[in-house]
């Protein structure tokens, strides 16, 4: 087997520079595919306000995602140099040095992105009626998990809605919570299928539901999935329409 080593300090770069650019620029391509979707879906189905919110707060994220890329990249020119000359000794304390002022930097950015979102809001400018929704996204969509986001949304915008999950247990434990809290959704179907807290949260949701005269309809263990989410609230369409004979669907 040949091994080849990539040396930048002879010979022709370009093939090897092409090697190195291509994936830093796929990666960039792909975080602003990010906020480009983020900004169909809401110009699809959401409001001006929303996608006002999306538009601002993906611009204050681009900003955290470009100085945290820069620091990156200035830790590989700090190995590069070292490798260049022929210290390799030096490059485990740069790694090192790296790691703890990363960890240091995403707790500082944890506490201002969430306890200064809405400061961050208007310093972006972001239009009067849109303040609250732009420190939503940028508080919730990039440091709570979007299941858990969603179902915070749900319960502010639709609270007497049905509830269905077919995926995620995190979405479960927080619709529990929001019951705990007051919210009295019309029915919550929970049926995630997996093994990390998925039995777990099924119990707790189904608890939570009990203790509060919410209608519920789990599957309990560690079956189920988002086709039977979708197929329970077929079913239960098909029953409010009384058409849960085929023949009456126009099947034969």
């Amino acid at each position: 087997m040949r091994s080849e080593k990539n040396d930048f300090t002879q010979g022709s770069i370009l093939k090897k520079l092409a090697a190195f650019m291509l994936p830093i620029l796929g990666a960039l391509v792909l975080q602003a595919a990010y906020g480009a979707v983020d900004l169909l879906v809401v110009g699809r189905f959401g409001s001006t306000i929303g996608l006002s919110a999306v538009s601002t707060g993906s611009q204050a994220l681009n900003l955290v995602t470009f100085v945290v890329t820069q620091l990156a990249m200035g830790v590989t020119v700090l190995i590069a140099r070292y490798l260049g000359e022929k210290k390799p000794e030096l490059i485990g304390s740069v790694i090192g040095g790296a790691a703890v002022v990363f960890t240091l930097l995403s707790a500082v950015l944890f506490v201002v992105m969430v306890g200064f979102a809405r400061s961050i809001s208007v310093l972006m400018q972001a239009p009067a009626e849109a303040v609250a929704l732009t420190a939503s996204y940028v508080r919730n969509l990039r440091f709570t998990p979007g299941a858990v986001a969603s179902m915070h949304r749900a319960a502010q915008e639709h609270p007497g809605a049905i509830l269905a999950v077919g995926n995620a247990p995190t979405a479960l434990l927080t619709i529990a919570e929001e019951i705990e809290a007051g919210l009295r959704p019309a029915l919550v179907i929970g049926v995630p299928v997996g093994f990390v807290n998925v039995v777990e949260s099924k119990e707790i949701l189904f608890a939570a539901c009990e203790a509060h005269g919410v209608p519920a309809i789990a599957a309990m263990g560690r079956k189920g999935g988002s086709n039977v989410a979708a197929a329970i609230c077929n079913a239960l369409v098909y029953s409010a329409a009384e058409m849960l004979d085929p023949t009456a669907r126009g099947w034969k």
